[in-house]
């Protein structure tokens, strides 16, 4: 029996700031979400603190993408996409 397939979903912040990128980084961005067939590839890191997020870089490493990873819903959750040093800032213990 196959495995169910990946979704993903984006939160309206991270919707609002992958707008605002230049078009040639949304669709790095775009290409680097597409994370269905692995959500926790090598090139990602687990963020300290936190049970089940990670970032993945994009756009000549100078951009971050945080999501969470749901493994009981197969569901990949984008709740940001900035610069390296925007990133971060105001996280919330979950």
């Amino acid at each position: 029996m196959p495995e169910a397939q990946w979704t993903w979903g984006m939160s309206n912040n991270a919707i609002r700031e992958l707008s605002n990128l230049p078009r040639n980084l949304i669709e790095d961005a775009l290409d680097t979400v597409a994370l269905l067939d692995d959500p926790i590839p090598p090139e990602s890191t687990k963020l300290k603190g936190y049970a089940n997020a990670y970032r993945v870089r994009f756009g000549n490493e100078r951009y971050r993408i945080l999501y969470t990873v749901n493994l009981h819903r197969r569901f990949i959750h984008v709740f940001r996409v900035r610069t390296r040093p925007a990133a971060y800032l105001k996280m919330r213990k979950p």
